[in-house]
């Protein structure tokens, strides 16, 4: 398991980035959501809401929707258009 303390800086700061990437290439972080995988996969890999966004399951995410009508799957977080779920 990655640790924070092996990313500390010389004056005693942690290197965010540098963890998030190693933890997502360690497959303990999801690549496209960042939320945690556990046990981790040991590999760069998807968490299971993410991996279910590409089924046609219902399916309960905290960050992404699916358009029910093409599939498509956005964070409505990231826009400022509020018209999102009307654009199919």
């Amino acid at each position: 398991m990655i640790s924070f303390k092996d990313f500390e800086k010389e004056d005693g700061k942690i290197d965010w980035n540098a963890l998030r990437k190693a933890k997502i290439e360690a497959g303990e972080s999801c690549h496209k959501c960042n939320s945690m995988i556990f046990p981790a996969k040991g590999c760069y890999a998807l968490c299971c809401k993410c991996e279910c966004l590409n089924k046609d399951d219902a399916v309960d995410h905290n960050y992404f929707v699916r358009c029910p009508s093409c599939s498509a799957t956005f964070s409505p977080f990231e826009s400022d258009n509020y018209n999102n779920f009307n654009s199919c």
